[in-house]
């Protein structure tokens, strides 16, 4: 997520979408990389030189998983509660709207969170 929040910060994006989410069903413990210890002080931002960065360690905060099939969902409220806190934490460290959330590998198997053409 330090690289999305970097792209975020540069590119001006006001919203993203998450996808694979259904890939992610099944695991007990999910991951988001929320920072990097460099030189025993942990970092929220993306190192300017590739020679900080080779000595970046990655931070991660673990979620629960959910066990749950999320193919079939259509709104956000179906989704399981620990896949929502997942999305929320995304939003959180990146500072950009979850607009759309894939749960399948079919075009139709995405989730609307927001609508941005009325948001």
């Amino acid at each position: 997520m330090v690289l999305v929040n970097h792209s975020a910060r540069i590119s001006g994006m006001d919203y993203i979408a998450v996808t694979r989410m259904d890939t992610l069903a099944g695991f007990d413990k999910v991951k988001i990389c929320t920072g990097y210890m460099l030189d025993g002080k942990i970092i929220d931002y993306y190192p300017a030189s590739l020679k900080e960065l080779s000595r970046c360690v990655p931070v991660f905060e673990e979620f629960e998983g959910w066990s749950d099939d999320i193919s079939l969902c259509r709104n956000y409220d179906d989704l399981p509660v620990s896949a929502k806190k997942y999305i929320e934490k995304i939003e959180e460290v990146t500072g950009v709207k979850v607009a759309m959330i894939g749960v399948g590998a079919q075009r139709s198997a995405s989730v609307t969170k927001i609508d941005i053409y009325n948001d």
